[in-house]
C-alpha cells in the first residue's frame, strides 16, 4: 500500500506554483549567490559578523523584507512545507544534524540540484549540490517562505 501511495505521489502533476512566489524565489536565490565568499560564524546574522546557517537564511529573507524565525529548528517547523519535486529557487532545504551536533543546517535553494549554505565556522558561504552524498544522507525537507508566511516563533 505505502508503495502504491509514493508511486502515486510522483505521478500525480504538481500544482504551478503562485508567480508571486516564483519570482520572490528568484529575488531569495539572488541575495543568497550575492553574500557568496561571506565569512562563516557560529551566531553570526550578518556579513560583518560572519553567518551561520540560520542566520545566513534569515539574513537574506530579511532582505526582501520577509521576517523568518533564527533557529533553524523554528524555520524548519514554519513556513509551507514543500515537497521535493515542487522546490523553487528560494526555498528552505534542511538536512540533519552531523556528528552528534544538536542543530538542524539550513540553506536556500538555488535551482538545479544546488544550494547556497554557511557550511561552518571558518569556512565561507558557497554553493553546493544536494546530491552530493553527505547532504542526500541528511536531507529532510524544504519550507518556503514568502512574506506573510510567518509564524508565532522567536525572531530573535
Amino acid at each position: 500500500m505505502m508503495r502504491l501511495l509514493c508511486l502515486l505521489f510522483t505521478l500525480l502533476p504538481w500544482p504551478a506554483p503562485a508567480a508571486d512566489d516564483l519570482e520572490t524565489g528568484k529575488a531569495l536565490a539572488a541575495e543568497a549567490a550575492s553574500l557568496s565568499g561571506s565569512l562563516c560564524r557560529w551566531g553570526g546574522a550578518s556579513p560583518e559578523q560572519g553567518f551561520d546557517c540560520s542566520g545566513y537564511t534569515q539574513y537574506v529573507h530579511g532582505q526582501l523584507g520577509i521576517a523568518i524565525p533564527k533557529r533553524a529548528l523554528d524555520q524548519f517547523l514554519g513556513g509551507q512545507t514543500v515537497a521535493d519535486q515542487a522546490l523553487l529557487p528560494g526555498d528552505l532545504v534542511f538536512f540533519a544534524p552531523s556528528g552528534g551536533g544538536a542543530s538542524m543546517h539550513v540553506g536556500i535553494y538555488q535551482g538545479g540540484g544546488r544550494f547556497w549554505h554557511a557550511p561552518g565556522r571558518n569556512k565561507r558561504v558557497r554553493l553546493a549540490r544536494m546530491d552530493s552524498p553527505f547532504f542526500k544522507l541528511r536531507y529532510m525537507g524544504a519550507r518556503r517562505w514568502r512574506s506573510g508566511a510567518a509564524t508565532p516563533h522567536s525572531t530573535r
